[in-house]
């Protein structure tokens, strides 16, 4: 099933085959599958997790094998990679984060961006720390009863 229409063919069968592996297989094989020079490969997303899918990958390609209806062999490979999924980047909006979102099985794309962060280190607009007020004293565990039923009063044991 080396071919390109066969990395197509598989790759429309990876929600299906996602579905019905363990959640924790399931999160190391985000990724698709690509054919390099006749050798089907499946590339995945999160290149540092390589080690720790190849453990996991005769029972992704057993699953895999059973809904494709015969054996698939593939290599595992890190990287977005070209081909059947759309060319280097797949699966990646405009600003280079991964397309999937929660709700589609795929990690939510992060919010932001680094700016901030750095913003932040470098004291940015917090130049007058010091007109900053302090925050009253944390409130012990009996007087914050006592706020959040009105009318409750505290009683204290006689010596």
């Amino acid at each position: 099933m080396a071919s390109a229409a066969g990395a197509e063919r598989l790759n429309g069968l990876l929600d299906s085959v996602l579905g019905k592996l363990k959640p924790v297989t399931r999160a190391l094989f985000v990724g698709h599958f690509d054919d390099e020079g006749g050798t089907l490969e499946f590339r995945l997303d999160n290149p540092a997790i390589l080690d720790r899918a190849q453990a996991r990958q005769g029972e992704f390609g057993e699953v895999l094998s059973g809904a494709a209806g015969q054996p698939v062999s593939f290599k595992l490979v890190a990287g977005s990679g070209a081909g059947a999924a759309g060319g280097v980047g797949a699966g990646r909006d405009a600003s280079g984060r991964h397309g999937r979102t929660a709700h589609d099985g795929g990690p939510a794309p992060r919010g932001g961006d680094d700016s901030d962060e750095a913003e932040w280190a470098s004291g940015g607009d917090y130049d007058d720390l010091a007109d900053l007020e302090d925050a009253d004293p944390p409130l012990s565990a009996a007087q914050r009863l006592i706020e959040a039923f009105p009318g409750a009063e505290l009683i204290t044991p006689e010596p």
